[in-house]
């Protein structure tokens, strides 16, 4: 088909529509100020919710694709389900606040039991 009707119609391209085509079946929920970069980011999220927030944010914060994948690489869903501040990671995911204490970077402390040494917040 590349042949008949342009390099816009390789197998490549194809196949990423005929995906975006099954993640969303209905024409109507695509947005208009998301463009077909945003879109291919957004098929290789499985899961519809976290990809339902993803959409919500970029459309309302008007994210550049670049943008949008380093939010869903850096987790920004995910943080915000754990956070008990969403409020403070919505502002640092934004560039708003800048975090200055570890406990808003890390949130899984780790355990160190293994090298007997007592659990201490300064690790």
């Amino acid at each position: 088909m590349t042949t008949e009707y342009g390099e816009n119609f390789s197998k490549r391209n194809l196949l990423l529509g005929r995906q975006l085509h099954i993640v969303f079946p209905n024409v109507n929920t695509l947005y208009s100020q998301l463009s077909w970069s945003h879109y291919k980011v957004l098929i290789r999220v499985d899961d519809p919710l976290k990809r339902d927030f993803y959409i919500a944010e970029a459309t309302k914060n008007a994210w550049a694709v670049r943008e949008m994948e380093r939010q869903i690489n850096s987790l920004l869903y995910e943080r915000l389900l754990l956070s008990q501040d969403q409020t403070s990671v919505m502002a640092i995911a934004k560039g708003d606040a800048i975090p200055t204490k570890p406990h808003q970077i890390i949130k899984d402390p780790t355990v160190l039991e293994f090298l007997d040494l007592k659990p201490q917040a300064a690790y």
